[in-house]
């Protein structure tokens, strides 16, 4: 086996989440390949309309004559669904073609675990199909060690992501919200990258089962767990798919939510509780959810953005529960008299 081959390998296997993971496959296909654009793509859906979205993508940067670079792009493009992409996420199988602006391109279907999540395209000047053998066998490797990282970054009962991973994800989370306030390019005028405005924020909410211990109380465990998962349906319904949902441990969740406004929040937050108390459990029948939430400012530490939306849902427990309310419009009101824990989050 070819040395760079074996080093890729290696590099890819030694990763230890999904973020390292996806930039080491595009980096060792790129260093194998002479591509111009190399991109992940994720599959997701949105009130029943079917997109493809990039998650990170390396591309080539031509400075000059002779002048040649690589630069990092993880601003998410749509990827228009055309009949090539369509076929090639509905079969499951790998498209290779000449392109009508002139490139040759590769499309592969990453299936993980009997679903197919991800897509490469891979854009060249040159014919790719001498190295389709290389190029998927080195997106199954990739996609074996997705799923043994997914499996232990996610919650083993409602398949959310679980705390082990929060700091990861909402470091991510504030470094990705850094690159928005600046300008950056697009790779065509097709694929104009969504630049965070100044009055947008990423925010963290706590999400709660109210009287959740006297549903296992009266129906026990089996019950109880049954409802964690439809309510672990309902968080991923009702947020976007760039949107992180967490369990925290026992009735808690988490939510990180990209960049958006307070209004906005609040009212994504208030109809996911309305959606949550209009659900009929089976054999429990209603519940509902308190939920407190707080902005994400840049440089904050993790345990400082949960205390404070800890501090709000603590208010919502104390008045009445099922409800929704945000830190910094309770401090300004001067209703907050203190960090209390409510529940199995951990804050320190």
């Amino acid at each position: 086996m070819d040395t760079c081959l074996l080093d890729s390998i290696v590099n890819i296997t030694g990763q230890r989440d999904i973020e390292s993971l996806e930039l080491s496959l595009l980096a060792a296909l790129a260093e194998l390949l002479p591509v111009r654009e190399i991109t992940l793509n994720k599959l997701g859906e949105n009130f029943n309309i079917r997109y493809v979205q990039s998650v990170t993508s390396y591309v080539l940067d031509k400075q000059g004559e002779g002048q040649i670079d690589f630069s990092w792009e993880d601003i998410p493009r749509l990827v228009a669904l055309d009949g090539r992409v369509t076929h090639s996420l509905n079969t499951g199988s790998s498209e290779y073609f000449f392109d009508d602006t002139g490139f040759y391109v590769a499309l592969v279907p990453v299936a993980i675990d009997k679903d197919i999540p991800l897509l490469l395209i891979i854009i060249s000047e040159s014919d790719l199909t001498d190295n389709q053998s290389m190029i998927e066998g080195m997106v199954s490797v990739y996609a074996n060690y997705r799923y043994v990282l997914n499996e232990s970054s996610c919650d083993k009962l409602t398949g959310l992501l679980n705390r082990r991973t929060f700091d990861g994800k909402f470091q991510k989370l504030i470094d990705v919200q850094s690159q928005r306030k600046s300008i950056h390019r697009p790779v065509s005028p097709t694929h104009q990258p969504r630049i965070q405005r100044d009055n947008e924020w990423p925010w963290l909410a706590i999400v709660d089962i109210d009287h959740f211990k006297s549903v296992n109380d009266t129906y026990g465990h089996v019950i109880g767990d049954e409802v964690l998962l439809l309510l672990s349906q309902l968080i991923k319904s009702s947020f976007r798919d760039s949107d992180l949902s967490f369990r925290f441990g026992g009735e808690e969740f988490v939510v990180l939510l990209e960049p958006i406004t307070e209004k906005m929040a609040f009212e994504v937050l208030t109809r996911f509780s309305a959606a949550v108390a209009s659900y009929e459990f089976p054999q429990v029948g209603k519940i509902t959810v308190s939920i407190g939430f707080a902005k994400i400012n840049k440089g904050d530490f993790p345990t400082e953005v949960l205390g404070r939306a800890d501090q709000s849902l603590y208010y919502v427990k104390e008045h009445g529960r099922n409800g929704v309310r945000e830190y910094n419009q309770l401090q300004a009101r001067g209703l907050l008299k203190g960090s209390k824990k409510t529940g199995t989050v951990e804050l320190f």
